[in-house]
């Protein structure tokens, strides 16, 4: 046994008994208190030349937080022996790792547990990011999955350049922007989970390499496998998202949180999937597909550019999902090659691409301060009695979150005029200063010309279906001419089931 003093006290370790394979950062070895207390003991990647004697405080950031899904750590810092560096842990009883290796084979009740877990024990770190998580950081400690290794990565980061911490991560599980050596935040860790959740799922990793340069370009570039056809919709949708190239693109942590309780809600009630849920899943590949080709991360600029291509494609899932309702409950429906679908009076255009959908730079709804990347408007035409029925459907940043999602809103005047239907307001009406005034100005906070009559409703991932059934019943009653100017404006919440049923 050697022995190492640290901060806090003198530890012993035995450098033939490795718990588990060498990492990335380093190799954690059996190991013990001078009063006997068994401990794992992580011997660092770094000596004090290389971190100009940085001090290592990742045992002090974990004290008192009662973290029900961190590892214990009690100990860290620079050995006053010979100037390496070690973390001194709670020992576990195994690695998630250690079951993957040796072929276990888990339950789709057992992924959504252990993902939920691992969610769980990100967000009981206030925001700090790991940086690289993995099975083997993942331990089973007194019944429970916890996460080990927080402040590691950080501390490598810090002391060495950046070229040698890409060098030191985990190639299978490392994020894109990770690979362009660019900041890590908490979406980068929710990358990572999106790929151990997919290795549970599937038995095997998204991207398999085999050397470095193949995994850079598989991460930075190529869209996941298909995950297994028995896999539940909302969770293939749900590891998709984590698998998006773009950080801002990807779920925030508590999104994730929210779903996989969902998830596991759906599995206790033994619901069965709806073939909407089954659609999005398969839609939600095809996203991240287009998604792939165009993800470039270096700047301001292109994060933005590929904010909004993922965002076109999303769109361009939803209304595609949106034509196929329509033309699966009404194969009479006349349309061809072209963005036109008609049905009786009814004529809405659905378009297979949203290339041209233009990049709205920052600052464009400076009233309401949404940050709007794309919006465009969506109609349905009633020829006869002639009645247009419009919203707007923006691709912004949801106010109090660190999600872009796709929303539908509606207008109307302030003063209600009778015989106007609601309308999308993204035109340069009543001689606006810009384009997007009069919606910005109707959003925000004062009294205005215009408000909104309808929205803001988010419309994709878990949402789209209710967006789906909402102009399925537009479109229905303009197909038999019975839209008519709403009684009333905002519009009530049963207002859809009304023009359903009677087409008002």
């Amino acid at each position: 046994m050697e022995e190492i003093r640290l901060q806090r006290s003198n530890w012993f370790y035995d450098p033939a008994q490795p718990l588990g394979p060498a990492g990335g950062f380093g190799e954690v070895f059996a190991g013990q208190s001078a009063d006997g207390q068994r401990v794992a003991i992580k011997r660092l990647r770094i000596d004090a030349d290389a971190s100009a004697h940085r001090e290592l405080r990742i045992a002090s950031l974990f004290e008192n937080q009662g973290a029900s899904h961190i590892i214990p750590m009690y100990d860290s810092g620079e050995d006053a022996n010979n100037g390496r560096y070690f973390v001194v842990m709670s020992r576990a009883e195994k690695s998630l790792e250690t079951d993957i290796r040796a072929g276990r084979k888990f339950s789709l009740a057992e992924c959504v547990d252990i993902v939920s877990q691992i969610a769980h024990g990100l967000s009981e770190l206030n925001s700090l990011v790991h940086r690289d998580l993995k099975p083997g950081n993942i331990l089973f400690h007194e019944g429970t999955w916890k996460i080990a290794d927080f402040g590691i990565a950080r501390f490598v980061e810090e002391s060495t350049s950046l070229n040698t911490l890409k060098l030191s991560l985990t190639p299978h599980y490392a994020a894109p922007e990770q690979w362009q050596l660019e900041r890590a935040e908490v979406a980068t860790d929710l990358y990572a989970l999106g790929c151990i959740a997919y290795q549970l799922i599937a038995g095997k990793l998204p991207f398999v390499g085999p050397r470095e340069e193949d995994f850079r370009k598989q991460h930075l570039n190529d869209a996941p496998p298909s995950l297994p056809d028995w896999t539940p919709p909302k969770l293939n949708v749900l590891v998709k998202m984590l698998l998006r190239k773009a950080p801002a693109a990807r779920p925030s942590l508590e999104r994730v949180k929210q779903n996989l309780q969902g998830i596991q809600v759906e599995k206790s009630d033994s619901q069965i999937a709806s073939p909407i849920a089954e659609a999005a899943a398969r839609l939600e590949q095809k996203r991240a597909q287009e998604e792939s080709a165009s993800a470039q991360l270096r700047s301001k600029e292109v994060l933005r550019d590929g904010l909004a291509s993922a965002g076109r494609a999303i769109l361009a899932d939803i209304m595609s999902d949106l034509r196929k309702r329509i033309l699966r409950d009404a194969p009479n429906c006349e349309h061809d090659r072209s963005p036109e679908v008609t049905l009786g009076s009814a004529q809405i255009s659905i378009h297979s691409s949203y290339s041209g959908l233009r990049t709205l730079p920052e600052g464009m709804f400076p009233v309401s301060k949404l940050d709007v990347v794309l919006a465009m408007p969506l109609n349905v035409v009633q020829h006869s009695p002639r009645y247009v029925w419009e919203s707007a459907l923006l691709y912004y940043r949801v106010p109090n979150s660190e999600d872009y999602r796709w929303a539908e809103i509606s207008f109307m005047p302030t003063f209600n005029a009778p015989g106007l239907p609601p309308f999308s307001l993204l035109d340069n009406v009543d001689g606006a200063r810009s384009r997007y005034y009069h919606a910005d100005m109707a959003i925000g906070p004062g009294l205005h010309s215009y408000q909104i009559a309808f929205g803001p409703r988010l419309i994709d991932d878990e949402d789209e279906e209710e967006f789906l059934e909402r102009w399925a019943a537009v479109f229905a009653a303009a197909a038999e001419g019975r839209l008519r100017y709403p009684t009333r404006l905002p519009l009530a919440e049963d207002y859809w089931r009304n023009l359903r049923v009677y087409g008002i």
